[in-house]
């Protein structure tokens, strides 16, 4: 089977930590020239999500990543349960902690 290279996608934008998104950024354009491209928190509920394997939730205010997943919750399960991957970074792991958005079982 031929190698296919995953479809990122880094959420950025206000709620945010600018020094986590860019450092993110920084790793994939820079260091790995690996293509991702970058969604907006406030356009993520439009975001197609069957067009990224992999999302990366940087570090932010776990308030604005928690609302984001929770706005998600069914289209979130569903990209995961269709084999998305969701990595977080710092307080980014909130999305995983949020009980509506049922991905995780970890409390803290």
């Amino acid at each position: 089977m031929p190698w296919k290279p995953a479809r990122v996608g880094l959420v950025t934008g206000p709620g945010i930590d600018r020094h986590s998104s860019g450092w993110a950024l920084d790793v994939f354009v820079r260091v790995f020239r690996y293509p991702v491209s970058v969604l907006d928190v406030d356009s993520f509920d439009d975001a197609e999500l069957g067009r990224y394997d992999v999302l990366v939730f940087p570090d932010g205010s776990a308030r604005t990543v928690g609302a984001l997943g929770k706005r998600n919750a069914e289209a979130l399960r569903a990209w995961t349960k269709a084999g998305g991957v969701v990595v977080a970074i710092g307080r980014g792991g909130a999305l995983l902690r949020e009980k509506d958005v049922g991905l995780s079982q970890a409390t803290e």
